[in-house]
């Protein structure tokens, strides 16, 4: 565990430096497209198609990452109103709802990513599989993290209201 542990933690940095850098190239693209358009009044036809992109890669990125940091909206109020036992089991059964339907969307985002490698992007004339699949690696670590989690669930004791709210906010 503590190896799988090490191998998501250089994941996420991984990950945080890649987005980094996508949200520079956002702003200089963004930059440079209103400078074009407005300044030297020659629109560059390509901006907002990778601007567009960009944001989808970094909108998963960051749904991977939240789930990293275990900080996706969840309801704790309702599951604090039980004991410690009960608690884990919502917690258990939340996870795995979860997980059932990020196996589901992967499988259909895969399927259709089969489908769009033939199709070309308007502008930059890019096979659409390459934005499209950041759904299908989004999801496939938002997957990752939740089984690690569930993992964690099985093997810590029974949750306590405080502590539920400490690793909230972390």
């Amino acid at each position: 565990m503590a190896k799988t542990v090490n191998v998501l933690d250089m994941i996420e940095r991984v990950v945080v430096y890649v987005v980094y850098a996508l949200v520079s190239l956002m702003v200089i693209n963004t930059t440079s497209g209103v400078f074009f358009r407005f300044v030297l009044n020659n629109a560059l036809s390509w901006t907002d198609e990778i601007g567009r992109y960009m944001m989808i890669w970094v909108g998963f990125f960051g749904c991977y990452l939240a789930a990293r940091d275990n900080s996706h909206v969840g309801i704790e109020m309702f599951v604090n109103l039980f004991k410690p036992g009960m608690r884990k089991v919502f917690h258990v059964a939340s996870r795995l709802v979860v997980i059932a339907f990020l196996v589901i969307i992967l499988a259909k985002s895969g399927a259709q990513l089969g489908l769009l490698r033939i199709q070309r992007s308007s502008a930059l004339e890019i096979p659409m599989a390459i934005p499209y699949s950041a759904v299908t690696f989004g999801i496939f670590m938002m997957l990752i993290e939740n089984v690690a989690h569930l993992a964690g669930l099985f093997k810590a004791p029974a949750i306590a209201p405080s502590a539920a709210a400490e690793s909230k906010g972390k």
